[in-house]
């Protein structure tokens, strides 16, 4: 029925994916301990036609093992190398592709023509509104094929656990099977957390959207969030604190809505936009082994943290468990930052310490609204997890001035995030390289170094300041000869850019740039300095920088 508001049970009830799937398989082949088929298989039928879907599958022989089945992000393909990842490990790997048909490729999955929506490429308004009901949208034709793959895992091995992997807006389409799928056995989300009706609109403003009709039937049908409540397995959610796509804060209201708190952790990491390190990896593997392996590994209770203001200062209190076991406590704290993908995040010394707590104290500087912190906890097992997000209006009117430092070793400040990622990703999503790394350079002196881009915006704290006479000064480190270049991006759309040569020595050479040697490619200076909101610093090869100013 048109403008029909669906709800998760509604939209779900009587979906059969019991048809036969009729598979074809294109090629097979032995990595390891696994058999790779690479495959087509029948999804639902739509109008007499069935979805044909593509998939990935490695089986391991002459073992009963659990299956992952991995939801790549709508826009992309299956990548056999994050199955091969998973299947070294021991578990049988599914993967299957969501987006359909793609120019220039040969296998994807087929979408009959009445549903052409389904190819991402061809979505048009089906996957951002619901302009008829949720059954009728891209994502519910994705939903379906994620549902068949849980049906082809759960018919090839009847006894073995299912754990789902979803990648982004895959992890979208996974919390939409994981809340109405009762053969799921635990789920990792990996950035897609619904809330996309609300793209846009940042938690903490007091902005709101227009609840029409349209708007209405998508959160209900369509937005994970809704689902969440639904959601009754262990859940992992991996994030980036930065990701201008994935809102980390509504990611954590989603994570509040699922059943078992006592079994639902997060990781956020603060050094990418769309990127998760090492440490997330660990986390997936351990999760797995201990939901659908049920391998005796310690997963610790997720930390926590609570903060209160004294004077011009702010106190972080981080409580956490399997002390043992604890390699590091940080915290991460950012002011005024309304807009989650431009935060500064800054990282407190730490103040005093006892078994299971840490405190940290960090001092204001200039007027101070409100602060918003969280809590990493690594440990010597891999492990790293999160605390939720602390949010605290403070404020303060600090007479303390604004640092003028970008980044600093001998603070270790956090305030350049990657961008550009150059390495290898695992789903374009996971690393195993480390996006950046604090390396010895001469004399001793550490400096921040990584083969990608490196972009703060703790620059927009001096755009009333800056003129055509600021300069930026900081000190950097190559062993061969290289380009750095420097570039300032305004809110307007501009891009103001300029490059110094280096000589490849085995000292700190310092430079210093003057603001008027910026550019636009079109040889525009700088008009407007209060237009300011990041600063990027990359090089050809690589380079450690330290002592980054802005004067």
């Amino acid at each position: 029925m048109a403008n029909e508001i669906l709800t998760p049970i509604t939209l779900w009830e009587g979906f059969d994916d019991s048809l036969p799937f009729k598979e074809t398989v294109l090629k097979t082949e032995t990595i390891g301990n696994a058999v790779f088929n690479y495959f087509y298989f029948s999804g639902r039928s739509v109008a007499k036609k069935r979805v044909r879907i593509y998939g990935v599958y490695a089986k391991q022989k002459n073992t009963k093992s659990d299956t992952i089945v991995i939801l790549p992000s709508v826009s992309e393909g299956a990548d056999v190398n994050l199955v091969s990842y998973f299947s070294s490990l021991g578990f049988n790997v599914l993967t299957v592709d969501l987006r359909g048909k793609v120019d220039g490729e040969t296998d994807f999955t087929v979408y009959p023509d009445e549903i052409s929506y389904a190819n991402y490429e061809q979505r048009g308004r089906r996957m951002d509104y619901v302009d008829t009901n949720a059954r009728e949208t891209s994502w519910y034709e994705w939903c379906a094929v994620a549902r068949y793959a849980v049906s082809y895992a759960k018919a090839d091995n009847p006894n073995g656990k299912i754990g789902v992997l979803g990648l982004k807006h895959g992890a979208n389409v996974a919390w939409q099977l994981t809340a109405t799928d009762d053969r799921v056995n635990a789920a990792v989300f990996a950035f897609g957390a619904g809330w996309l009706a609300y793209k846009g609109v940042d938690k903490f403003s007091q902005e709101e959207i227009e609840l029409d009709d349209e708007r209405c039937r998508f959160i209900a049908g369509v937005d994970a969030h809704s689902y969440a409540q639904l959601v009754k397995v262990p859940v992992l959610y991996l994030g980036a604190t930065n990701s201008p796509e994935f809102d980390p804060e509504r990611a954590i209201d989603t994570l509040q809505r699922v059943n078992n708190q006592n079994k639902s952790w997060h990781n956020f990491v603060n050094s990418s936009f769309d990127t998760l390190d090492r440490y997330c990896l660990t986390d997936v593997q351990v999760f797995f082994q201990k939901y659908l392996s049920s391998k005796r590994v310690k997963f610790p209770s997720v930390p926590k943290i609570s903060l209160e203001v004294d004077g011009e200062d702010v106190v972080y209190t981080v409580e956490f468990s399997n002390v043992d076991d604890v390699k590091s406590v940080h915290v991460y704290a950012s002011s005024n930052a309304m807009n989650a993908s431009e935060r500064v995040w800054f990282m407190p010394p730490l103040e005093s310490s006892k078994e299971g707590e840490c405190v940290f104290r960090r001092r204001l500087h200039g007027f101070v609204d409100f602060e918003i912190a969280y809590a990493v906890v690594k440990y010597n097992s891999g492990l790293a997890l999160s605390s939720k997000f602390v949010f605290e209006n403070v404020n303060i009117n600090s007479n303390s001035k604004i640092p003028n430092v970008i980044f600093s070793s001998s603070r270790l400040m956090t305030t350049f995030i990657v961008d550009d990622f150059k390495g290898k990703k695992l789903g374009n999503t996971f690393t195993v390289d480390k996006l950046r790394e604090y390396v010895n350079g001469p004399l001793g002196i550490l400096g921040v170094s990584t083969k990608n881009t490196l972009i703060s915006y703790a620059i927009k704290e001096f755009g009333e300041v800056l003129n055509d006479k600021s300069f930026i000064k900081f000190d950097v480190f190559t062993q061969v000869a290289d380009t750095v270049t420097i570039k300032l991006l305004s809110k307007s759309g501009f891009e103001y850019a300029t490059s110094v040569k280096l000589l490849g020595q085995n000292k700190w050479q310092n430079l210093t740039v003057e603001f008027s040697e910026f550019k636009t490619d079109i040889g525009m200076p700088i008009k407007n300095f209060d237009d300011i909101y990041s600063i990027a610093v990359s090089s050809q090869g690589g380079v450690a920088v330290n002592n980054f100013l802005v004067l």
